[in-house]
């Protein structure tokens, strides 16, 4: 009878989603630093291009996206998202100038939408903490001026 019975997922918290959309970003970033620094290393050591502009410099660019990551996944930078996602849409359209045939290739969608999940996931995530700093400061003062409430009658009930 088991085998009949529907899988049923458990939902997942809106905080839980946040941080599921965070690590697609960074680990997008990570791809797209190690893709980066493999595409450099062709150019620069096997004297291939494939795109205009690769030299040794873009090894910057793959520390640039390593930090970005790290930023990420670490503290969930809302900042190092959206500059994740605009240095790669900039590095998009300047390849797509050099080389518009390079325009047809659909993978830099999965990375635009992996990175903009990223923004989302870091101001969610950021949205969602500050709610329960709140509720638990909320909660706190309210056992405090509760206990207060005890003590202040004990005493009363104690001077009568």
């Amino acid at each position: 009878m088991g085998i009949f019975r529907k899988n049923k997922k458990e939902e997942k918290s809106p905080l839980q989603k946040a941080l599921d959309r965070i690590k697609a970003a960074y680990i997008f970033a990570f791809i797209s630093a190690g893709l980066t620094l493999i595409i450099t290393l062709v150019a620069v050591l096997g004297g291939f291009t494939l795109v205009n502009g690769i030299n040794i410099y873009s090894l910057a660019d793959v520390v640039f996206i390593l930090i970005l990551a790290i930023l990420l996944k670490t503290i969930k930078s809302r900042v190092a998202a959206v500059i994740l996602f605009v240095h790669f849409m900039w590095n998009k359209v300047l390849m797509w100038v050099d080389n518009p045939q390079l325009a047809y290739n659909f993978t830099w969608f999965l990375f635009a939408a992996g990175f903009f999940y990223g923004i989302l996931g870091t101001f969610s995530y950021h949205k969602l903490k500050k709610q329960e700093e709140a509720a638990l400061k909320m909660e706190i003062e309210t056992k405090t001026e509760t206990e207060m409430g005890i003590e202040a009658e004990a005493e009363s009930n104690e001077l009568s």
